[in-house]
């Protein structure tokens, strides 16, 4: 690709690129399956591409197998995330709410 208008048009040049891009979306709205199939067609699509063919891959599920080693990965760094940041807002919670002896604001302390 050569100018950045290109990654918007490129799908488009295939004939069938609408049909293909409805299949896929729904086949995202499967919860879990649908996210590591989504993946797999991205990869593959992007094949393609790096080939120098013109259509994108056909949209199925057969592209889980691909699509998973990606999926556990973002899920394994999700999980990290969470679990870091549970790390530093769970004691942060426990502090405030001990220090909370009485209302906000000292003039209803009356």
């Amino acid at each position: 690709m050569e100018r950045i208008t290109d990654a918007f048009s490129w799908p488009a040049r295939d004939h069938e690129w609408l049909t293909k891009i409805l299949i896929i979306g729904l086949i995202l709205v499967i919860p879990i399956a649908g996210a590591i199939n989504g993946i797999g067609w991205m990869l593959a699509t992007l094949d393609r591409l790096r080939a120098g063919e013109q259509t994108l891959a056909p949209a199925n599920l057969s592209y889980i197998g691909r699509g998973l080693r990606v999926f556990v990965v973002n899920l394994l760094y999700g999980l990290a995330v969470v679990l870091v940041a549970a790390a530093i807002y769970v004691p942060a919670l426990l502090i405030a709410s001990s220090q909370s002896q009485g209302p906000a604001n000292p003039a209803l302390w009356l």
